[in-house]
């Protein structure tokens, strides 16, 4: 006989989660799915950060449209919604000569206590950086999970197929070998040891995934990611004595206590 202790059904990554982590379902009521990235801050707001086509339905969304979580197509309904609709850039189609440099956007989550700063198995992102070749990143997303791999080139102008929506050029995109499905869009894309963002999951082919630079996704909409928080902000959020942040940890204590469910 052995003690195993209480035994819990194992949330999946297409359910739906209060607090939310980033790595799961997400999406606009009139789509199917994405990932939720992670949370980032717009002018101390927090904000749910994922795809322009994720969230805002390729552009033919309006401000403060619902957003579900989970996604329509794992079940989403209004009794899912998480936030609304609050930013995103345009995606240009069908024009060769003016490249897209990013497909994101902003939800603003009906709750702050909704949605966690951690993301599934990755910790909180500490700040953002500009992404190197064989630099080794990780993401987490809504159907492959989380995956590594080095950064293997950056991309000239390509052609992303958005079906009826059309063709959109992508100018400087990051390349990986990661393995990557329908569904992982919007996945925040990290460096494997620092954990600072790098870029943002949002297509992919069977041998190659596209990510945008979270640098230029940080510039276009106006935002920050945890790391990036001033400490007083930090302090004040989490309640967490100045000599606590004072250490050079990159925020490992307070990143544990989130994962462990002490802060939201």
């Amino acid at each position: 006989i052995r003690e195993v202790g209480e035994i819990r059904p194992v949330a999946l990554r297409t359910d739906k989660w209060r607090p939310a982590p980033g790595g799961i379902s997400i999406g606009h009521y009139l789509i199917t799915a994405g990932t939720l990235g992670s949370t980032v801050y717009k002018n101390g707001q927090k904000m749910i950060l994922s795809n322009n086509h994720v969230l805002a339905n390729r552009n033919n969304a309006q401000i403060g449209d619902d957003i579900y979580q989970p996604g329509p197509y794992d079940g989403g309904s209004e009794a899912d919604k998480i936030g609304e609709l609050f930013d995103f850039i345009s995606i240009v189609f069908n024009d060769s000569n003016n490249p897209n440099l990013v497909d994101c956007a902003l939800c603003e989550p009906t709750d702050e206590a909704d949605v966690l700063d951690s993301i599934i198995d990755l910790d909180c992102p500490t700040g953002k950086k500009e992404a190197e070749i064989n630099e080794l990143v990780t993401k987490s997303g809504r159907t492959t999970g989380t995956t590594e791999e080095p950064i293997v080139a950056f991309s000239g102008i390509i052609a992303i197929n958005f079906g009826g929506s059309g063709i959109a050029y992508f100018d400087d995109q990051i390349l990986t070998d990661c393995q990557s499905a329908g569904g992982d869009s919007g996945s925040l894309l990290l460096d494997k040891e620092t954990k600072e963002a790098v870029g943002l999951l949002f297509a992919g082919s069977s041998s190659i995934t596209v990510f945008n630079r979270a640098t230029k996704v940080a510039e276009l909409l106006g935002i920050k990611f945890f790391g990036e928080l001033p400490r007083a902000v930090l302090e004040a959020k989490y309640n967490i004595p100045h000599i606590a942040l004072a250490l050079e940890v990159k925020y490992s204590i307070l990143i544990s206590s989130i994962l462990e469910g002490k802060y939201g």
